[in-house]
């Protein structure tokens, strides 16, 4: 067992105590850690989005989301599946996603067959 511990003035080595992780462990650990040290300021932080939400007259009911994470480049692909009560008719509705990239999107009414798809 290992435990790892970093101080202001150890920030570019980290301080272990016991036997040593394995090497891909390290490896993992210390690419970890210069991205969360980028994250933490040393990049400028991008301007703040104003905050929003769904219209009163949309409700959702169910989610069902699949990630699947690439734990080397700190990115994922996944699928959003979302149900809504749209109680009072309307032609959008806003589906709010900061810093995701949208390959296809696609739309279902209740009791219709008909889908409409839609790819960027």
């Amino acid at each position: 067992m290992w435990l790892a511990a970093a101080a202001p003035s150890l920030a570019r080595r980290l301080l272990f105590l016991g036997p040593p992780p394995p090497p891909l462990l390290l490896l993992l650990l210390s690419r970890s850690r210069r991205r969360r040290l980028h994250s933490l300021g040393l990049a400028a932080m991008p301007e703040k989005r104003p905050f929003e939400r769904l219209p009163a007259d949309v409700s959702p009911i169910n989610y069902s989301l699949c990630l699947k994470p690439d734990l080397l480049d700190f990115t994922f692909e996944g699928k959003l599946e979302a149900a809504a009560q749209v109680r009072q008719a309307t032609n959008q509705i806003v589906m709010n996603c900061a810093d995701i990239d949208i390959i296809t999107a696609s739309y279902a009414p209740e009791g219709d067959e008909g889908k409409s798809c839609f790819s960027f």
